[in-house]
């Protein structure tokens, strides 16, 4: 495994952990201003070297230090898009993945996806979407190679990021990358039919998501 730290120029003690107690183990690292999330994730692409990446952001962390161990001793395709669940904190819920591909709007959490490196340095992050920008690669990449399930709990996820803030991005960002992956009018045409009762249904599902109701609760 090789592991890639890239930092916006942060001036929280970020530099001095890193120097401290993990530059011997880390491939590289660079602390510069940036455009923002998604310009550090395709710098991290351009440097990468192995067959898979994962984006572990800050505040985020991987469940089991055997995971990767585990996952890759399976006999995976080389050019496979893997993904799985993730522990929502600070709520301590587990979201379950399965078929979220197959749902033109659910939303994704990237930090429990490994995606062949190989996709990504034909096609990076979008600048264009804000928030969504993982979206739009992840639908790429299974279009190009494929996508698999394991359903396993593959990392905490810090639910207070930038991909949680305002909702209107979210909707309308999904809305267009989804009617980009769709091939024909009339697919086309669903998606429109398919917004407005998405949007609904998650005004009040995410009030809901708090008290569990719709995930399975997490045990320590």
């Amino acid at each position: 495994m090789e592991y890639i730290i890239i930092d916006g120029g942060s001036t929280d003690g970020t530099l001095d952990i890193i120097k401290k107690y993990y530059e011997d183990y880390i491939d590289y690292w660079v602390s510069e201003s940036d455009k923002g999330i998604y310009d550090a994730m395709n710098k991290e692409i351009d440097l990468a070297i192995d067959r898979w990446i994962n984006f572990m952001n800050a505040g985020d962390r991987f469940y089991d230090e055997n995971l990767i161990e585990e996952i890759f001793s399976k006999d995976l395709r080389k050019k496979v898009l893997i993904y799985d669940d993730a522990i929502l904190m600070p709520l301590n819920i587990i979201q379950k993945q399965e078929n979220w591909h197959l749902d033109i709007l659910k939303r994704i959490i990237h930090q429990s996806i490994f995606t062949p490196l190989v996709c990504l340095k034909k096609k990076k992050f979008n600048f264009k979407y804000k928030i969504m920008a993982d979206y739009d690669l992840v639908r790429y990449c299974i279009n190009e190679f494929g996508v698999v399930y394991l359903d396993k709990i593959i990392c905490y996820y810090d639910y207070n990021g930038v991909s949680s803030k305002p909702l209107f991005y979210y909707f309308h960002e999904c809305l267009e990358i989804s009617k980009k992956y769709s091939s024909n009018m009339i697919e086309k045409f669903k998606i429109y039919l398919h917004i407005i009762p998405r949007v609904i249904y998650l005004a009040i599902k995410f009030p809901i998501d708090y008290f569990g109701v719709y995930f399975v609760k997490h045990e320590t």
